[in-house]
């Protein structure tokens, strides 16, 4: 009986958890959506690989943000602390990529300030392309799109949430 209870109360919080997400996700007023696979290992001397992980891939999400905002906004904006806004999350499993079910990649909500950007937005796609390969894990293949509904790829983003391991939710929206 109490494994019953357990079970539904795990669900029920799981579910306000991903609710609260949705809601901090839906502060965003994103323009494009973002997907970037990424390599599982990189060699390294002496013929060993470093193998791709979460806590690297989102360091990876970083870097890419860094030299987007930077591309976008100029060096002089990024120090005063305007930054690229985005929320998303990692999917797929680490480990070797022959043995994955699915390669670590990552899907992002991205917003740009219309208002401070040096380019203008019809070439924004070309330049996450770029800044995106421009990092030490980030592969040629990506996906950008506009965004058309926002809830539902809100949701797309979060469709693996698991509620023991939120470091795969990636959220960047600084309050003013």
């Amino acid at each position: 009986m109490g494994s019953n209870l357990d079970t539904y109360s795990s669900t029920i919080s799981r579910h306000r958890t991903k609710q609260a997400y949705l809601e901090w996700f839906s502060e965003l007023n994103p323009q494009f959506a973002f997907t970037g696979t990424a390599l599982q290992s990189i060699p390294i001397t002496g013929g060993d690989h470093e193998v791709l992980n979460v806590e690297l891939l989102r360091q990876n999400v970083q870097h890419f943000i860094k030299n987007l905002s930077r591309k976008l906004y100029g060096c002089r904006a990024v120090k005063d602390g305007n930054w690229v806004k985005y929320t998303g999350s990692i999917e797929g499993d680490q480990g070797d990529a022959l043995t994955c079910s699915q390669r670590l990649h990552v899907h992002l909500s991205i917003e740009i300030d219309q208002s401070i950007c040096r380019v203008p937005l019809d070439e924004v796609t070309e330049i996450m392309q770029e800044s995106w390969q421009d990092t030490k894990w980030g592969r040629e293949i990506t996906q950008t799109e506009e965004i058309h509904n926002q809830s539902g790829w809100d949701r797309y983003c979060l469709k693996h949430f698991d509620l023991e391991d939120t470091s795969r939710i990636l959220i960047n929206i600084p309050k003013n």
